[in-house]
């Protein structure tokens, strides 16, 4: 039975040896697969959480939040930071992989950089899905 180990974009920070480590594991198919999965999946996946979430904070914000005002902007800025750090990411772990093992080095710092601002956007945004929706749920209580 073979070992599950996260792959980069499911862990919060990385290091060069995490890296090399994770994708010495994986072997050259893996490493391929894994190239086609960050090149064209993941690509989609992004887009997807994004539309979804600035439409549901709107939802619950609507009502809650003046319109043209920085926390109704949120809205909208929240998701797009996970996107863009979840993009900047990909494009890490696309030109590690294409220049395995020799570009690692060059990538990994900013690469790594990307990747926890994006789960710290995303704890943002998942707290502010869950607030917007248990405040969505009072509000419409009492109307």
């Amino acid at each position: 039975m073979g070992t599950f180990v996260n792959p980069m974009d499911m862990r919060f920070g990385f290091t060069e040896n995490d890296v090399l480590s994770f994708f010495t594991l994986l072997g050259a198919e893996g490493r391929s697969v894994y190239l086609f999965v960050e090149s064209v999946m993941d690509v989609l996946y992004p887009l997807v959480y994004t539309g979804f979430s600035v439409l549901v904070l709107s939802f619950f914000y609507r009502s809650l939040l003046p319109e043209n005002t920085l926390w109704r902007l949120m809205n909208v800025v929240l998701p797009l930071v996970v996107m863009i750090s979840d993009f900047a990411e990909n494009a890490g772990i696309i030109l590690m992989l294409q220049g395995f093992p020799s570009a690692i080095a060059m990538h990994v710092g900013w690469t790594s950089i990307a990747n926890e601002c994006k789960w710290t956007a995303f704890v943002f945004l998942i707290g502010s899905v869950i607030v917007g929706g248990i405040l969505w749920l009072i509000k419409g209580r009492r109307s």
